[in-house]
């Protein structure tokens, strides 16, 4: 169960960096083509949302584990 945890943790800092650099990315794509703004700021909105999604999942994984047990 160690190595399991050890794994989520290393995918929850993946996954937020990779989704920070998206967002840094398309905020410097913003900026200089703003003729395709909409499109950019939309890229932006799906990432922060997909980036607060895959923080909630760790936790509410601990909690259903906590709650329920871990099934051993």
């Amino acid at each position: 169960m160690d190595t399991i945890n050890t794994l989520s943790i290393c995918m929850q800092g993946i996954i937020s960096a990779g989704l920070i650099m998206r967002v840094i990315f398309c905020a410097t794509r913003l900026m200089h083509e703003e003729y395709e703004a909409a499109r950019y700021k939309k890229r932006i909105r799906n990432s922060v949302v997909m980036l607060i999604i895959a923080q909630l999942i760790f936790p509410i994984k601990e909690i259903l584990i906590s709650y329920l047990g871990s099934g051993y």
